[in-house]
């Protein structure tokens, strides 16, 4: 989201009160938890590529909107509820756990960001380069 992020906020502000003068519940499974973390590999347990969940996520979030929890497969940080009482606390938890990522994957996200650029100039794809990704 380039240079839209406090855009995404006041977006997540706003419905949170839209869901809370309707009395409805909003949850958000967004954010850096077990699952949106989840380390790049072959295969992947929670997802099928780089936007599409497996169906264990599906059924994690179902789980958590109708409250079983006895699922104890759900990681316990995936899924927050959201209102405009608890939004702001719970958007600098974001925050924060963007950072402790950031500060945790430096030379993952490096090596990503090398690719990516190499890709957007047309340059060849050193397969030595893929190394390590998918393990």
């Amino acid at each position: 989201m380039a240079n839209q992020y406090q855009n995404f906020e006041d977006w997540k502000r706003k419905i949170a009160a839209i869901a809370y003068e309707n009395n409805y519940i909003l949850w958000d499974f967004s954010g850096y938890n077990t699952i949106t973390t989840e380390p790049v590999k072959t295969p992947m347990k929670f997802y099928w590529d780089s936007s599409h969940v497996k169906e264990n996520v599906g059924d994690y979030i179902l789980n958590r909107l109708l409250n079983k929890s006895d699922d104890q497969n759900i990681p316990k940080d995936f899924g927050t509820k959201i209102n405009p009482s608890n939004i702001d606390q719970h958007l600098a938890i974001v925050k924060q756990k963007r950072k402790q990522y950031l500060d945790s994957n430096r030379e993952s996200i490096k090596r990503t960001h090398k690719l990516i650029k190499n890709a957007l100039s047309g340059g060849e794809l050193d397969p030595d380069t893929r190394q390590g990704i998918f393990k």
